[in-house]
């Protein structure tokens, strides 16, 4: 595992990257990865060596407020003071375009799990033309009635308490039905993965489940809206990317399958060519590291390996 840092092209920011596959030097294909709110890149470890062992190289950055480049920034759960939805899109970009400078022949593949999704998806509005394929792990539904009061609340918080003000309330609140469908749940976490050594593991890992500001969650909810309004999906470029929806049935964050089966038809209406999902029954949010994350592996290297 090779640590390095790159900068941001939009106000210089340190960003800490990972890549797990050294012993990979002339790849054909690069999966790029975005992790999810409230963790970092170092969670996906194993996946990584899985992907390394059949040939892919595997690179990934810890997001603003995350993981070594929220320790950097000195503050973490924050993306930005302004404009932290965009810039976390242009991060994606920067660490896309040194992949593709260092690895010129290799094709990239992006996966984002959760938030890392809604970056994702906000990056194909953008700049469907500079990869070769997506993946969208545990990944939302459209923005809805529930996702604009959120907005207003958050908004709420940022001029009541600042943008760098943390709200228990705000916290807890995305958060709270979770568990609703787990019997007998043994940490808040449980939602995450049936795997109890991973949520243990979540639970007492420093760099996971900390408090974000109120601002992030302006962020976040802006990365939700902009990725559902129809117009921008109507003018990607690239229509022909192929783009691979995985969740698990169980993930209350894509509402069980549902939010996720609208989003695969939100893209198949805008005239996309190249739309597939896979839902998983009985797994939960965190596919990547559930019971039989077997499954889902061997899915992601075929989707790979056919672009």
């Amino acid at each position: 595992m090779k640590e390095f840092f790159i900068n941001s092209s939009i106000d210089n920011q340190k960003l800490f990257c990972v890549d797990f596959s050294e012993k990979v030097t002339k790849p054909r294909f690069v999966v790029q990865l975005i992790h999810g709110m409230q963790e970092h890149i170092k969670r996906y470890e194993t996946f990584a060596n899985f992907l390394t062992n059949n040939g892919i190289k595997v690179i990934g950055m810890d997001t603003r407020g995350h993981g070594e480049t929220g320790r950097l920034m000195k503050f973490m759960g924050h993306l930005s003071d302004e404009n932290g939805n965009e810039k976390v899109v242009e991060d994606v970009n920067d660490l896309n375009k040194y992949i593709k400078t260092n690895f010129k022949d290799a094709k990239v593949i992006i996966l984002g799990h959760s938030m890392g999704s809604l970056i994702l998806r906000n990056y194909i509005n953008k700049y469907s033309e500079n990869i070769d394929g997506a993946i969208v792990c545990g990944s939302t539904g459209l923005a809805d009635i529930n996702v604009n009061l959120g907005y207003l609340l958050a908004k709420h918080y940022v001029r009541r308490y600042g943008k760098r003000g943390k709200s228990p309330f705000l916290n807890v609140l995305p958060f709270k039905n979770n568990n609703k469908y787990i019997k007998e749940p043994k940490t808040v976490f449980d939602w995450l993965t049936r795997d109890e050594s991973i949520s243990l593991a979540y639970k007492k890992d420093s760099k996971c489940g900390f408090l974000c500001t109120n601002q992030f969650y302006i962020d976040l909810l802006k990365l939700v809206k902009n990725m559902s309004k129809k117009k921008n999906l109507l003018d990607v470029k690239n229509k022909k990317l192929p783009i691979y929806f995985i969740s698990g049935e169980m993930d209350p964050v894509g509402k069980y399958g549902k939010g996720v089966k609208k989003s695969v038809d939100f893209y198949h209406k805008a005239k996309f060519e190249n739309i597939s999902l896979s839902l998983y029954p009985e797994m939960r949010h965190e596919i990547l590291n559930e019971i039989d994350k077997e499954v889902v592996y061997n899915d992601i290297l075929e989707f790979v390996k056919k672009i």
